[in-house]
């Protein structure tokens, strides 16, 4: 649509904002509980790499022209909604719980509408 930033440069938003969330919540868990941190370094480490390359690995892919890197880069993106939805699902606010079954609704409807595409791409082509 015109006027409207391109799908690179609201990725590079989201990625930007996302840094700035992971380091937020990074600076109050260091703030405020050490302890748990201390008793649970490497799973700790492990989280934070995980969550680090998966968002800095959907960055780097973001304009990627290979067919094998757009894969990743769309894995990738699902991956980083998948534990937003899992963290949403699990969470006591029931606000967040709805915002769950939103994003797997808009999943559903994604994957429906992409069959869909692929079905009408092979009968057209055969």
């Amino acid at each position: 649509m015109r006027g409207l930033p391109s799908g690179a440069t609201l990725l590079w938003a989201w990625l930007a904002a996302h840094l700035v969330h992971f380091a937020s919540v990074a600076i109050l868990f260091a703030s405020f509980d050490r302890a748990h941190i201390a008793q649970h370094r490497g799973q700790t480490a492990l989280v934070v790499l995980i969550g680090s390359s998966v968002v800095f690995g959907a960055a780097l892919t973001i304009e990627s022209l290979s067919p094998l890197r757009r894969m990743i880069h769309n894995v990738l993106l699902y991956a980083v909604f998948g534990i937003f939805t899992l963290a949403f699902a699990h969470n006591q606010v029931v606000l967040l719980r709805a915002l769950a079954a939103a994003l797997i609704l808009a999943l559903a409807l994604r994957l429906t509408a992409r069959l869909k595409a692929v079905e009408t791409n092979s009968t057209s082509a055969g």
